[in-house]
């Protein structure tokens, strides 16, 4: 099935209708939008959303249901080979606007999950607070996978990795300890603030890496307990 492509073009709708009657007209076959949709008129936000889909966003109805592991697996490797530097170009050129949005298409699946695996009811007409865990879970895999894939990359996927890692930290059902991601996160964090010293969050980030080292001593103390306590058992036995 051909998909429609929906550009930034559409300004206004066609026979008097507004844009989410016009939209829904549309929704026969798969419909795309490339460099965002319009302002003037958002009333499709009532019944649709954009699923990132590369550089595009794929407007999807919110009735419809949401397979993020069928989706993830289609969408997040759209723009694996996009072999520019990401700073390969002058901040001031045209090249950078579009290397910019390649290097944004590769982990784009990872930060919509994210934001709908933080997203609160109200927040989130597309999925349901019981199903975020497995979200998180694959956000944190595909940020670790982007990461893992290339030499050089924007600084700032370690700081949304080390996000991750802390959300899934407090999290339970699913296959990752808390003390790894507690590790995980303050790896990430770190590695962020040796590069970007001008985040106007940095004493935030500071900090709770701070609070995460507390954490993890704590963890590690537990753990210290346990296996002292299992020595003395093993000792104990006739």
């Amino acid at each position: 099935m051909i998909s429609l492509v929906v550009g930034l073009a559409i300004t206004s709708c066609h026979c008097g209708r507004n844009l989410v009657e016009y939209v829904a007209s549309l929704c026969r076959r798969p419909v795309f939008v490339c460099i965002g949709m319009q302002e003037k008129d958002e009333s499709w936000k009532r019944e649709f959303t954009m699923l990132p889909h590369g550089v595009c966003h794929q407007i999807v109805p919110f009735n419809k249901p949401f397979d993020a592991t069928r989706w993830s697996d289609a969408t997040a490797s759209l723009a694996d080979n996009w072999n520019y530097p990401h700073d390969g170009f002058s901040a001031t050129s045209w090249e950078k606007v579009a290397n910019d949005e390649m290097w944004n298409a590769k982990i784009s699946s990872a930060f919509f999950l994210y934001q709908q695996g933080v997203a609160s009811d109200s927040q989130s007409q597309l999925v349901s607070s019981q199903t975020r865990t497995p979200l998180l879970v694959k956000s944190y895999e595909l940020y670790t996978k982007a990461v893992a894939q290339h030499k050089q990359y924007p600084i700032f996927w370690h700081k949304n990795l080390a996000l991750a890692a802390e959300k899934l930290m407090h999290m339970e059902g699913h296959k990752y300890s808390q003390k790894e991601m507690c590790e995980q996160s303050i790896k990430h964090f770190e590695r962020y603030l040796e590069v970007d010293s001008g985040d106007q969050d940095r004493a935030s980030i500071e900090a709770a890496v701070n609070t995460l080292k507390g954490r993890l001593k704590v963890m590690d103390s537990l753990d210290k307990v346990s296996e002292t306590t299992e020595n003395m058992l093993k000792r104990n036995l006739p």
